[in-house]
C-alpha cells in the first residue's frame, strides 16, 4: 500500500463477515484529520452525527472530537448516520402506505463501529461498522467515502488549503 492516493480517502480492501464490514483505508497523510471549517461542513450536511454516541478521550459524543478527528472516525460514524436515514426513510414510508398499525412500531437498530488506525504514519486505518442488511451497509460506505472525498478534496489545491 502506496502512502500517497489520489483521494483524500481510499478504500484498498473490504472484508465481508456475517456481521459487518471491515474497510481498510488509504488516508493522504496531508489530509488525514477534520479541522474546524472542516468540521463545520460536516454539522450542516449531517446534524444528527453530533449526537452519535461515541467512545473516547474528550467525552461522549462524536461533538467531544469532530473538530480534529481522523477522517476515518468520520466515515465509521457517517456510514451509521447513513444507515439510520435509510431506516428512518423506510419507517416513514411505511406509515405513509398505512404498513404500520398504531399498536406495532419497530424499534430503531443499533449500529455500532469502530475505527483505528493501523499505520498512522502510512495513513492506513480500519473501519468496522455493523450492519443489518449487507447491500445497505455498502451502498452506505461508498456513499460516505464519496462525500468525504468530494468535501476533503474540494478543500485543497497542491496541498494548501483554500479559504
Amino acid at each position: 500500500m502506496s502512502a500517497e492516493c489520489t483521494a483524500p480517502l481510499r478504500l484498498v480492501r473490504l472484508v465481508r463477515h456475517h456481521d459487518r464490514l471491515e474497510a481498510i483505508l488509504q488516508l493522504s497523510v496531508h489530509q488525514a484529520y477534520t479541522h474546524p471549517r472542516l468540521s463545520e461542513q460536516i454539522r450542516k450536511d449531517f446534524p444528527r452525527l453530533v449526537c452519535h454516541t461515541c467512545v473516547n478521550e474528550a467525552g461522549d459524543t462524536l461533538a467531544a472530537v469532530l473538530e480534529h478527528t481522523s477522517l476515518a472516525h468520520v466515515l465509521e460514524h457517517l456510514v451509521i448516520e447513513l444507515m439510520a436515514q435509510s431506516w428512518r426513510a423506510c419507517q416513514e414510508a411505511q406509515q405513509e402506505e398505512g404498513a404500520s398499525n398504531s399498536h406495532t412500531h419497530a424499534a430503531a437498530p443499533v449500529y455500532v463501529g469502530s475505527s483505528e488506525w493501523l499505520d498512522a504514519e502510512q495513513g492506513i486505518a480500519r473501519v468496522q461498522i455493523g450492519y443489518i442488511n449487507e447491500k445497505e451497509a455498502l451502498q452506505c460506505l461508498l456513499q460516505a467515502l464519496s462525500y468525504l472525498n468530494t468535501l476533503v478534496g474540494g478543500e485543497y489545491d497542491n496541498g494548501t488549503l483554500k479559504l
